[in-house]
């Protein structure tokens, strides 16, 4: 589920157009969303993903904000 997630976000960031381009963070929503889905587990991810897109509005200034460090613990060696 998460490799197709992960596919989902890559077909968004090929769309045409520039609503996906006026994000106020750094990195962007779509580039933050692939990260969590790489370093944590996935419904873990989703919910981070979901809190960073409700906080993503016009109002909201230019913010550096990148993903937070992984759970290495569920990661398999």
């Amino acid at each position: 589920m998460k490799y197709l997630l992960i596919g989902l976000i890559y077909i968004y960031k090929k769309i045409p157009g520039n609503f996906h381009k006026s994000c106020n963070f750094i990195p962007t929503c779509s580039t933050y969303a692939i990260d969590c889905l790489i370093k944590f587990p996935t419904f873990k991810a989703i919910k981070l993903i979901f809190k960073r897109i409700i906080r993503c509005n016009p109002f909201h200034t230019l913010t550096y904000d990148p993903a937070p460090e992984g759970d290495i613990k569920w990661r398999k060696s």
